[in-house]
């Protein structure tokens, strides 16, 4: 009771408690009226701290460096959540999604003046990416090829949440095509740039500038680690720079690590396999004592406390000594309870329990298949919806700019790129490949459609055919990979007449 209920108590005490009775009457009513549990108050929800609703971008400025730095710790020390990175990498990227150019039309003056434009600069453009692509140069730093870009891109999203790249601008006689990528991490996003309004009527949110038009017009990038001391941040317009990050809220501007909402029970997980672990150890040591009884005490020599225990140990000790051993915990289920917390850890990186753990002793063909096709879903959208638009395509944009002057491409060209991302290793090939066979024996989709499923440009795939078959003509060999082989099979033989005349059965 309040003071005013205590004081009318106390005067009229009848009164009082009335009051208090009326009082419980309108909570149980208040109790009775419809609304969302979750929002409820009461000693269910006293611990639920997230009473305030903060913006996307506070609540991620707030612990963002917190949760990078857990997650990389547990990327280091922990076998699992090193893996769950590199699996998803491998998945997503592989070992590269593959381009293919396309010239869609030739824009002159701000109007359409040609369309469908011949392959010859179709492949042009393929053979300059190649040049550019497949080669070291392309790395700022000089570790990898654009594929090798893409692949520890993806896997520095998955770790830390993010990843930058910046387009350097460089001499031709460095790279023929005047830019090379360098990737950086999160952390050189300088988050003091932070004001409501800057000039020219735009803001600053921790680091990324915005315009008038609430529209990202570049970001403060450090040039070296912040940590390395004497970093100094400058100004890189967005047409220069790329960030990736799974967007989890609209207008989030930073990316969050994959590992976040399973930090904490990763970490007490550790601990837990780490004590059972030292229980085992503990169990294993399971040493002898042995005390002699016929030993004079008095002219018995001074010996070292026993104060370590190790496997198979031996020790003696003196008349009136003994030792006790306090008994080790057993914990019972510890299989079926790592299984359960690991089953909720994947789900948190969005991989299924056997790709994060590689556990397949309780899969069968059904569930295994039933996961991994509901893991393709999410690779997906990792694929077409996150990293193609904002990696991919981007960094093939800068390609172009410089393609044109390097390869001399027509500057008034719009092309654009169609990505094959690798492909999605089959669970039955044999029923898998007849179903794709029968899609496009009935219409449903092209051969070239198949092809990229599989991981392969169809233009390769197609110039191989054609150099094969050749070659195998020209050997005299007929294989089955030959389509025209099994239509040859099915026509009848020709047979000679009397005259020694190659003709067919019905004209005898």
């Amino acid at each position: 009771m309040n003071f005013i209920d205590k004081l009318i108590g106390y005067v009229n005490p009848k009164a009082g408690f009335q009051r208090v009775q009326n009082r419980a009457r309108m909570h149980a009513m208040d109790g009775q009226v419809r609304r969302y549990e979750g929002a409820a108050a009461g000693r269910r929800h006293a611990s639920w701290m997230a009473k305030a609703n903060p913006s996307v971008n506070q609540l991620i400025n707030k612990d963002h460096k917190t949760l990078v730095g857990r997650a990389r710790d547990l990327a280091i020390n922990n076998p699992y959540a090193k893996k769950a990175p590199v699996s998803i990498a491998n998945n997503v990227v592989g070992t590269g999604i593959i381009p293919t150019p396309k010239v869609v039309q030739v824009v002159k003056d701000g109007k359409v003046v040609a369309a469908g434009i011949s392959e010859q600069t179709e492949k042009l453009l393929a053979a300059a990416w190649k040049e550019w692509a497949e080669n070291l140069s392309c790395d700022y730093d000089g570790d990898f090829n654009f594929y090798g870009l893409q692949y520890i891109a993806m896997r520095t999203i998955a770790t830390s949440g993010e990843i930058l790249a910046i387009r350097k601008r460089v001499k031709t006689d460095v790279n023929k095509f005047g830019f090379q990528i360098k990737l950086l991490e999160g952390d050189y996003i300088d988050t003091s740039k932070h004001s409501d309004k800057d000039s020219g009527g735009g803001y600053t949110l921790y680091g990324v500038k915005f315009d008038a038009q609430n529209k990202r017009s570049g970001y403060y990038i450090f040039d070296r680690h912040p940590s390395d001391g004497s970093a100094q941040s400058s100004f890189v317009k967005i047409e220069d720079i790329i960030h990736v990050y799974d967007v989890e809220r609209v207008g989030q501007t930073r990316g969050v690590p994959f590992a976040a909402s399973t930090l904490l029970k990763q970490r007490d997980l550790d601990d837990y396999e780490d004590a059972e672990l030292l229980g085992k150890k503990v169990q294993s040591c399971m040493p002898i004592f042995v005390t002699k009884n016929d030993v004079d005490p008095d002219n018995a020599s001074e010996e070292e406390n026993i104060e370590s225990l190790e496997p198979g140990q031996i020790n003696y000790l003196r008349n009136g000594e003994s030792v006790t051993l306090g008994s080790t915990p057993v914990s019972a289920g510890f299989t079926d309870f790592t299984r359960t917390q690991h089953r909720a850890i994947a789900n948190g990186y969005g991989l299924t329990y056997e790709n994060f753990t590689g556990d397949l002793s309780n899969v069968n063909f059904s569930s295994g298949r039933m996961g991994a096709l509901e893991f393709a879903k999410t690779v997906e959208y990792w694929q077409y919806l996150m990293f193609i638009p904002h990696f991919c395509d981007k960094a093939f944009t800068w390609f172009v700019e410089g393609a044109k002057i390097a390869a001399g491409i027509n500057k008034d060209l719009v092309i654009k790129c169609l990505w094959t991302a690798p492909r999605r290793e089959m669970i039955d090939p044999m029923k898998e490949i007849s179903a794709q066979r029968l899609n496009v024996r009935s219409g449903f989709t092209t051969w070239q459609n198949v092809v990229k499923e599989n991981g392969y440009n169809p233009e390769d795939i197609l110039a191989d055919l054609k150099a094969a078959n050749k070659m195998f003509k020209d050997a005299g060999l007929i294989v089955e990979s030959d389509p025209a082989t099994e239509v040859a099979l099915k026509q009848p033989a020709p047979v000679k007449n009397e005259a020694g005349n190659a003709q067919s059965k019905e004209g005898k």
